[in-house]
């Protein structure tokens, strides 16, 4: 097997030998106080499908490369949160099998996700987030149309704003544009929770605050990223999270400062 080339970092994680040459400097900051508008990925973070999509990538990805299905399993979850077609593109540059890999994969993935819901403590979170006056929204690479049907069936859960892929809008800068621009704030007042580096990463690049939410990745990781990155193990804890510090910010709000 030859493995695809890419950089050092990847060709690591791949290889489960993550290291830092130098201590990461810190760039992520988190204030709950200062949230307005809360933004969700979707798989793997709301919706528990991450298991299953990495499986049928690494199936499919056997399947039209050639290569080994354990390693392709890695290969997706590192990659996870760019769209799959830009994954195969990192691992496979330029490959014309990857047109081919992709088309399998996507249609592959609706059965899988639809056969699954909100994670248990989605609906509670969401309710508690705007009743703080947070703004809450959904910002993944899934077709828009998927999101749209998804969420129009799970009548517990109310969004602001869903937001999916299609062409030239992705999740990271065009989705927070779109956020800043629609609810009138500023990029530091959005949040965005994830549960790949890639979250992390468009989060930092782009100066929205980030919570990295563990399942595919452990709290280690991320602060491997960015050792300022908070992080939960489940959507419930941000409950806690924003308990503590809103009274903070209701009282800066009653003495005449902007929230």
């Amino acid at each position: 097997m030859v493995l695809a080339p890419a950089s050092p970092t990847l060709r690591d994680q791949l290889l489960g030998r993550v290291t830092l040459a130098a201590p990461t400097p810190v760039r992520s900051h988190f204030d709950a106080r200062d949230v307005r508008v809360a933004l969700f990925d979707f798989d793997g973070t709301l919706v528990d499908t991450m298991d299953g999509f990495a499986d049928l990538a690494a199936e499919t990805l056997a399947r039209t490369h050639g290569v080994e299905a354990t390693w392709a399993r890695k290969a997706y979850l590192v990659t996870s949160g760019l769209p799959f077609e830009q994954q195969c593109e990192v691992l496979f540059p330029r490959d014309p099998r990857n047109r081919i890999a992709v088309e399998r994969f996507e249609n592959g993935k609706i059965e899988g996700f639809f056969a699954e819901d909100f994670a248990p403590d989605v609906p509670m979170t969401i309710r508690f987030l705007r009743s703080r006056a947070v703004r809450v929204g959904i910002s993944s690479n899934n077709y828009q149309t998927l999101l749209d049907r998804f969420v129009s069936r799970s009548g517990d859960v109310d969004f602001d704003v869903v937001l999916g892929a299609r062409d030239g809008f992705f999740k990271g800068r065009d989705h927070f544009n779109h956020v800043e621009q629609t609810f009138s704030v500023r990029r530091q007042e959005i949040l965005f929770v994830g549960d790949s580096l890639k979250d992390a990463e468009k989060a930092l690049e782009n100066g929205v605050m980030f919570v990295g939410r563990c399942g595919t990745f452990r709290a280690s990781d991320f602060q491997a990223v960015d050792p300022g990155i908070p992080t939960v193990e489940s959507i419930g804890e941000l409950v806690r999270l924003f308990a503590s510090a809103h009274p903070a910010r209701h009282l800066r709000s009653s003495r005449g400062v902007n929230p």
